[in-house]
């Protein structure tokens, strides 16, 4: 289903996309953000506004609200700030984001939400740390390598830096990372570094990297053929044991239509 989120716009000219109007909502329209599903709540961090200004902000909204039956004209979907302690990774577009929780957390019907999660039954090994994992993205300085998690089930949400042991991915943005359950790691592929380009001569990136859930190291992942042609801004999925990557652009354009495994 389709719905309108409270977002403060009265004017019946809103969708012309007016400064005066943009100013007026809640939350700001965006480009270039990350977001992700936690239960019944959908959260986005980040991105670009209108104005081109990197944004910093952490929202959510209720998809599961109902409507007040008194009152139907009243929208229950509305964007709430997120309350959390520790310091955010500040402004950022083009980055990426993933819910890492533990398999438990689903199997036993248990409630999932930004402020509450389901008890596990037995110690979690599997997962050094839950939470949202966002990766890499750019700001008005450049892109950056950086690891961070929301953690999540309370209600003040935490961030943390999470500062891994050994090699670290180059930064980038427009990049793709994707969790893989059966083996416990996110997989990131592609993305872009401008700065690249002065050592290499390429600023779109191809190379893979796996992060162990269970001990949060990084490794490069050495692929028997040959990578995809470097890309970033794409599209990729993992369907039971493998990787899904589609579309995207390089310094060539765009990258044709095909879908690498």
């Amino acid at each position: 289903f389709f719905f309108q989120a409270e977002d403060g716009i009265r004017d019946p000219l809103w969708s012309r996309g007016l400064g005066d109007v943009y100013k007026r909502q809640a939350f700001e329209p965006r480009r270039y953000h990350a977001s992700c599903i936690i239960g019944k709540h959908l959260l986005v961090y980040g991105g670009i506004n209108w104005q081109q200004t990197y944004l910093s902000d952490v929202m959510a909204i209720n998809l599961a609200a109902q409507p007040d039956p008194l009152n139907v004209n009243i929208n229950p979907y509305r964007w709430v700030p997120i309350r959390f302690k520790g310091e955010k990774p500040g402004p950022i577009a083009y980055h990426s984001a993933q819910l890492i929780l533990h398999p438990d957390r689903y199997r036993y019907g248990g409630q999932l939400s930004l402020t509450s999660l389901s008890e596990l039954r037995g110690k979690n090994t599997r997962i050094l740390q839950e939470g949202i994992y966002i990766f890499g993205g750019r700001d008005e300085r450049g892109p950056n390598n950086k690891l961070h998690v929301l953690k999540i089930g309370h209600k003040l949400c935490e961030w943390e830096e999470i500062k891994p042991r050994g090699a670290t991915p180059l930064a980038r943005y427009g990049h793709s990372m994707n969790h893989y359950p059966q083996k416990n790691i996110l997989v990131l592929y592609g993305g872009r570094n401008d700065e690249n380009f002065e050592s290499t001569g390429e600023s779109y990136l191809s190379d893979v990297w796996i992060l162990s859930l269970d001990n949060l190291m990084w490794k490069q992942w050495m692929n028997e053929g040959s990578n995809p042609p470097p890309r970033s801004f794409h599209s990729a999925a993992v369907i039971g044991t493998s990787i899904l990557i589609f579309g995207g652009i390089n310094d060539n354009n765009y990258c044709l239509s095909l879908i690498h495994i």
